[in-house]
């Protein structure tokens, strides 16, 4: 890996899904288990929003990035974004979506973390592919900046 790369998690798997209650603003919950060693800056989310529950239906969704065991969760982040995933004539996206922070947030290594999802539809709606991208912690960077130094890769 280049020094500088984004990465995700969870990392060469696919994503978590979370799915919404179906009543409008009711959180669901997903764990990402990260067995990561070293601290983490989140960077954002990527996610797919895998149904079209009606034509020209606006989505306002909530994800919440937690931290803690389970039960006593903190809230650390949160990212409200709403889309229109279908049109008159009946098409939609079903790209991977991604939203990006305005700055870094740092996770410490070894840290729980879980993703919910809240949305404004009176309809359980399933966010699949959910993964969190970061760069590395300082500690990891330059022990590979180190190692680069050295001719070792």
């Amino acid at each position: 890996m280049a020094l500088g790369q984004y990465l995700s998690v969870p990392a060469a798997a696919a994503g978590i899904s979370v799915t919404t209650n179906a009543t409008a603003w009711v959180l669901g919950e997903a764990t990402l288990s990260t067995g990561l060693t070293s601290d983490i800056y989140v960077i954002g989310l990527a996610f797919q929003v895998t149904n079209t529950p009606a034509l020209d239906t606006t989505h306002e969704t909530l994800f919440q990035i937690r931290t803690g065991g389970v039960g006593s969760e903190v809230v650390q982040i949160q990212i409200p974004y709403s889309h229109r995933p279908d049109t008159l004539v009946g098409y939609y996206s079903d790209s991977t979506l991604k939203v990006f922070l305005p700055e870094d947030f740092l996770i410490p290594a070894n840290t729980r973390i879980s993703v919910t999802a809240a949305c404004s539809l009176a309809s359980a709606i399933t966010y699949a592919g959910i993964k969190l991208m970061y760069r590395e912690g300082a500690a990891a960077a330059n022990a590979r900046s180190q190692l680069m130094m050295l001719g070792v890769s």
